[in-house]
């Protein structure tokens, strides 16, 4: 499936994403919005489902054409202000934080969007995120817990020592909130794990900690990882746990690749990928971001992704990016099914499926309370709270959570 078949509005939006870094495109997307019809409600909320509204707008920037409507204009600028106030804030807090956990001896490290905007895209305002994630040693957890605590931070979750322990088993992470005298609230997620155990995906920090480098931001000194380790890192959600159908995510990975194309440890990222069991996932997602983007990747991976299980899960994925529905249970099951089909082995696949039917989260512990003794009744109540709310909520959109 080629872009042009794409609808007008998901064409401008892409158009604009690859303008706010190359001036190039800049003529392209001048010319697009002349002859084109666009929908610009409609590509208004596209971007917003897509979360990739600054890119949107320095897309457009000083294209003298009076086909935008100033309305439009004026609305996005107004919200791309916003989101550079909430990344600027989140940046100054992370410095806080870091500081802290340094003091404190704690190795911990940013990734996902608090530390893309400073590695890959280089300016603050430049991609959408809500969360700040950290990746961390779990055996650090203890000392991060007190100086989160002595930063004003407020666990989400008030778990008993005892449900702590339980939760350790079936999480990722921590999650940590707190609201200053100016009403912004904070939301941190210090992981011990990459990525959730329902995803059968074993990535820590100790698999990528020759992979930090020190990165000077306003007199801070924040470690960050490298451009290999951050496309590693990024796999199991924008892969896996996405599905690969938000264009944030594709250009996350677009642009990383692109800008880094002489750093990439290709033979690491495929070992990597391989022992994740997402090496196909992996090649099913570059050969999305290459048909969108246009993505230049290695001669040898291409080869690769022409396997026609690994092309026709490719167009199925693009075909899902023009047909971007509504999050709802369907389609959350839909992307499901993808993340089964795209693992690499039978045996990753059922262990998925037996995690994702039976493992407990947050909320099961918080509307349950079972004796320590008694854990594994959480398991054998978890499918029948699955039908639950998927009785309940079958006909309703799903709150999607935002991820970075």
């Amino acid at each position: 499936m080629l872009i042009n078949n794409f609808k007008t509005e998901l064409q401008l939006l892409i158009a604009c994403c690859k303008a706010a870094f190359d001036n190039d495109y800049k003529q392209f997307v001048y010319n697009f919005i002349e002859k084109q019809t666009v929908d610009w409600n409609d590509l208004l909320q596209l971007s917003a489902i897509h979360s990739v509204r600054p890119l949107l707008l320095k897309g457009l920037l000083d294209l003298q054409t009076n086909k935008i409507p100033a309305d439009f204009k004026a609305t996005l600028s107004e919200i791309c202000e916003k989101i550079n106030i909430h990344n600027t804030l989140f940046s100054k807090e992370l410095f806080s934080i870091m500081d802290a956990m340094k003091n404190n001896h704690i190795t911990i490290v940013p990734y996902k969007g608090i530390a893309l905007i400073h590695t890959v895209y280089k300016a603050v305002g430049l991609r959408e995120f809500g969360d700040m994630d950290l990746l961390m040693y779990a055996s650090d957890i203890p000392m991060m817990k007190k100086t989160m605590a002595n930063l004003g931070y407020k666990n989400e979750f008030d778990w008993t020592d005892d449900e702590e322990v339980m939760m350790l088993r079936v999480n990722s992470e921590y999650n940590f909130s707190l609201i200053d005298n100016l009403g912004t609230h904070y939301r941190v997620e210090p992981h011990y794990q990459a990525a959730h155990p329902t995803y059968s995906i074993d990535l820590k920090l100790k698999h990528i900690e020759n992979h930090i480098f020190i990165h000077s931001i306003n007199n801070h000194n924040i470690p960050f990882f490298s451009p290999t380790a951050s496309l590693i890192l990024l796999l199991p959600n924008h892969g896996v746990s996405e599905g690969w159908t938000t264009l944030k995510y594709l250009f996350d990975m677009h642009l990383l690749i692109k800008d880094n194309a002489a750093a990439l440890d290709w033979n690491f990222i495929i070992q990597e990928a391989k022992r994740m069991s997402i090496y196909n996932n992996m090649l099913i997602g570059f050969g999305v971001i290459q048909n969108v983007f246009q993505t230049p990747l290695p001669i040898f991976l291409t080869e690769f992704m022409r396997k026609p299980s690994i092309q026709q899960q490719i167009v199925e994925r693009v075909i899902c990016l023009n047909e971007h529905e509504k999050v709802t249970f369907k389609t959350q099951f839909k992307k499901g099914i993808f993340n089964l089909k795209s693992r690499d082995n039978m045996r990753v696949r059922l262990k998925m499926c037996f995690y994702q039917l039976f493992m407990p989260n947050n909320s099961d512990f918080i509307e349950i309370k079972f004796h320590k003794n008694l854990f594994f009744l959480y398991f054998m109540l978890r499918p029948f709270r699955i039908l639950y709310w998927y009785f309940g909520k079958k006909n309703k959109i799903v709150k999607k959570k935002q991820s970075y």
